[in-house]
């Protein structure tokens, strides 16, 4: 694997221990940090796993954002461009808004790379919106 986009129900599974696939996500990140070497994060991921622990207090969130830096992966901001890509992802492909980001990150980063890019996601519809625009779907 040369690079993956990591996606928010991951996340928030191996942040949240009552969720049903917080050992999965576990598993998942701990083979992500040994054999997959650049990680990827879109902005708008970052904001939505760090709103339910922001909502529960500062060392909650404070918590989420150690834990992000752990990952040691690029953030990738939304700026301008990206957020018009995002919006004609979610008009081709009906994905929520926040996938639709992580889509547009992951076309960005195929873009500048001649490696396939992954998502790591449990979100069947998001990956199979990957595989119809990626490169390699």
């Amino acid at each position: 694997m040369g690079l993956t986009i990591l996606d928010a129900d991951v996340l928030i599974g191996v942040l949240t221990r009552t969720d049903a696939n917080h050992m999965k996500a576990r598993r998942i990140i701990q083979r992500v940090l040994t054999d997959v070497p650049d990680r990827v994060i879109s902005a708008v991921t970052i904001a939505e796993i760090s709103v339910g622990p922001m909502a529960r207090g500062d060392a909650e969130g404070n918590a989420v954002r150690m834990f992000i830096e752990g990952l040691r992966a690029r953030v990738l901001p939304l700026d301008e461009e990206r957020a018009r890509q995002a919006a004609a992802i979610r008009a081709r492909t009906g994905v929520k808004l926040p996938d639709a980001c992580v889509l547009a990150a992951a076309l960005e980063m195929e873009a500048r790379q001649p490696e396939p890019v992954t998502i790591t996601s449990f979100d069947k519809r998001l990956l199979s919106a990957w595989k119809r625009l990626s490169r390699a779907g």
